[in-house]
């Protein structure tokens, strides 16, 4: 899985921010091969640490390009953010991820870029659908960000983007559609992809919380559009390294969501690093009927039943604590808690 230079010597090449999850990852599943050494070395001096070992690692670090190193002025970018807000009687009740990415517009919008931004809301299942269309958030972003309008438009075609870019002056912001009405989106379908930054001049990913997904506007129209991090992108990986890094015990981690099958190697690291692990979310679920409690008809992942016991007695064995729900409301419809 990673470049092979000569026989004995693979290179991994890591952007920096990401050094010590991924080295976490990528040590703990070849230390236990034989005749395989570790190195982690930023100069890329070829040492074995072990006479013994007949293949060895080097690790290089390469800086994660970032917007705030980026010198852009009069350009068209379009940014991946996430505005998957929480919405309840048509309200708004949290707007942290829509502060989080006024920074980058700020930045793109003083320096008279035209800006779009791409992003996702619940799980239209890659159809229009009314409900999940994201044109209300048009006059929140228009007050967060003060200016003088937003645009919006319902479809990602190149002829409509390319109407839209010669209308708006520069230092303005369209707001596309939710990217979930393209069934393309969640298949990281290429020519989709290509097709999405033909218009544009650079790709800004801004949505860190979504950046798990390989999806079209997040992995690969990377493959056409220079592209760099987001300033709340950036802060996200760099406060989690420093973490990371300096990891002082007693500590403990808190982890929500829905799925655990998109968190396994999350959850497995996790255990090896901390104290106590909080699980909420409808992933508690999961690991609550693992343990024999009855959960109804909440959501939960049968087939992950098994892995969320493993997971429980991996971390009795690294001494880690699981900290799971111990009460919940409980009602025949959803609608009415």
């Amino acid at each position: 899985l990673v470049p092979q230079i000569s026989e004995f010597c693979y290179v991994i090449i890591i952007p920096r921010h990401y050094s010590t999850p991924l080295l976490h990852l990528v040590v703990r599943y070849y230390d236990n091969i034989p005749n395989i050494c570790i190195k982690k070395d930023k100069t890329a001096n070829f040492k074995k640490k072990s006479t013994n070992s007949k293949i060895f690692f080097i690790y290089m670090w390469i800086e994660m390009k970032q917007l705030k190193n980026l010198d852009c002025t009069n350009k068209k970018i379009i940014v991946r953010v996430d505005l998957n807000v929480p919405v309840f009687e048509d309200k708004i009740t949290d707007y942290s991820r829509i502060h989080a990415i006024l920074p980058t517009l700020e930045k793109l919008t003083k320096n008279k870029n035209k800006v779009f931004l791409i992003a996702h809301f619940g799980r239209p299942k890659g159809e229009v659908n009314k409900k999940y269309s994201i044109e209300f958030l048009c006059p929140e972003l228009k007050k967060l960000s003060n200016l003088n309008k937003v645009h919006f438009l319902d479809s990602c075609d190149q002829k409509i983007i390319e109407k839209k870019i010669s209308e708006m002056g520069f230092g303005e912001i369209c707001l596309l559609e939710n990217i979930r009405f393209n069934a393309e989106e969640e298949k990281n379908d290429l020519n989709f992809s290509k097709q999405l930054s033909s218009c544009f001049d650079i790709y800004i990913n801004d949505a860190f919380s979504a950046s798990h997904r390989n999806h079209a506007s997040i992995t690969g129209i990377t493959k056409y559009l220079p592209s760099y991090a987001g300033l709340s992108f950036a802060k996200e990986i760099e406060n989690l390294d420093k973490f990371l890094e300096n990891s002082n015990k007693p500590n403990l981690a808190i982890i929500g969501g829905s799925k655990v099958s998109t968190k396994i190697k999350v959850l497995e690291n996790l255990v090896e690093i901390f104290d106590s692990l909080v699980i909420g979310g409808a992933m508690a679920n999961t690991f609550l009927l693992s343990n024999n409690y009855n959960v109804g008809s909440s959501l939960v992942e049968n087939d992950f039943i098994e892995l969320s016991k493993k997971i429980q007695k991996k971390a009795e064995s690294k001494n880690c604590k699981i900290l799971l729900p111990i009460d919940a409301v409980c009602s025949k419809k959803i609608e009415d808690t």
